[in-house]
């Protein structure tokens, strides 16, 4: 069961989800807000997970279709399977939980640690347990709210989850940084149930987007104002109560991590990895190097392809993030360029001047305009003003 579960859990996010997920963010702000603006307001977190689901599938036919018979044929067996499974003898109160948070040490605000000093970091994991209640919200979701079978596995395979780890820590709260998924806010719903906080820490850029809208936390931590009140115009849940919290590693003491000898006019933060974005790249790194300028590339550390990055980008200029850190990097450059990524924030923060990359990426930067996109309420220059 669990090995099924996981070769479709891979597939979904290999094929299914960040394929799509590109697809979607191609439509303009228009659309995107005609296509919101359809949609009625949810009456709770389920129907709330359920309209989030369907705006994320709305470019998808035939493969949805596969995904939810499979779903549904595999649900009775799995909660057959976790029908079987037993509480947990061993209880080991805390306060609070840390569910697969990216970056945690990152985005973690030190108030947390004053507020809750006894924690545990987790892992998702098999450990699933589901009491008659649980079952309630499930076949609430089927018959009231006709949840499509794919959303439906996924999210009782969580809520299973949740209840193992309510059932052994008795957390007081439970963090996560997953505001993209659908899941997280039927388990917002699933927490309330049982009295447990349900928290999350933004992570990465974010922009307007139909696949950020809906969600539900009782606390949600965003870097800006700006990130409120965009995820408020995708319709979050009024009952979100949204801190704003600049992460303390995005404050760096630029003096201590220079490095003089590493020091460079440009370090490009790659956000786009197929052949004609590295194309582009190595023209741009061309008409800079003829110029007299210095760049550096610097790969994201998780999402890269350096077979195809090394074909058209010399190796002497790639910044390898798992010997130098971001700190060094952004400190040792004295401009950030990129289309969109976290770290020109990071840059802006730190007074570090930003480069706005609108030769290879020109639909990208008009689009980003209309889609909110923070950099633009902040001091940049263009590519094409300096190139």
């Amino acid at each position: 069961m669990s090995k099924l579960i996981n070769i479709l859990g891979q597939y979904q996010a290999k094929l299914f989800t960040l394929n799509i997920i590109a697809k979607n963010r191609k439509d303009n702000f228009a659309v995107q807000k005609e296509f919101l603006d359809s949609l009625k307001e949810p009456k709770d977190d389920l129907e709330r997970m359920i309209l989030k689901n369907r705006i994320q599938l709305r470019h998808t036919s035939f493969i949805k279709v596969f995904f939810n018979i499979i779903s549904y044929i595999i649900l009775p067996f799995f909660l057959l399977y976790v029908s079987l499974r037993r509480k947990p003898k061993k209880i080991e109160k805390t306060d609070i939980l840390y569910l697969d948070c990216v970056n945690l040490n990152e985005v973690k605000p030190v108030a947390l640690e004053e507020e809750f000093p006894d924690y545990k970091i987790i892992s998702y994991n098999h450990n699933f347990l589901l009491l008659r209640s649980d079952l309630k919200i499930i076949f609430k979701a089927i018959f009231k709210y006709k949840c499509p079978g794919w959303l439906l596995l996924r999210f009782t395979m969580k809520l299973s989850f949740y209840r193992y780890l309510i059932e052994k820590y008795h957390p007081k709260s439970i963090a996560i940084t997953n505001e993209l998924s659908p899941t997280s806010t039927g388990l917002t719903f699933f927490c309330e149930q049982n009295n447990v906080e349900h928290i999350n820490f933004m992570h990465g850029e974010k922009f307007y987007s139909l696949e950020e809208s809906f969600v539900h936390f009782h606390r949600f931590y965003v870097f800006d104002e700006h990130y409120k009140n965009n995820f408020l115009s995708l319709k979050a849940s009024d009952n979100t109560l949204f801190i704003i919290h600049t992460p303390p590693n995005f404050i760096i003491n630029t003096d201590r991590y220079r490095k003089e000898d590493n020091m460079t006019d440009f370090t490009y933060y790659l956000s786009g990895y197929s052949e004609e974005e590295f194309i582009g790249i190595s023209n741009i790194i061309e008409k800079l190097q003829k110029s007299g300028y210095t760049i550096k590339i610097r790969p994201h550390p998780r999402f890269n392809n350096y077979k195809l990055m090394n074909k058209f980008i010399p190796e002497e200029i790639i910044e390898d993030p798992n010997t130098i850190s971001i700190e060094e990097s952004i400190s040792s450059c004295r401009h950030g360029m990129s289309v969109y990524s976290s770290v020109l924030y990071k840059c802006v923060i730190n007074n570090i001047p930003i480069v706005i990359d609108d030769i290879n990426y020109k639909e990208e930067f008009e689009s980003l305009k209309d889609k909110k996109y923070i950099i633009f309420s902040k001091p940049f220059q263009l590519l094409s003003d300096i190139i």
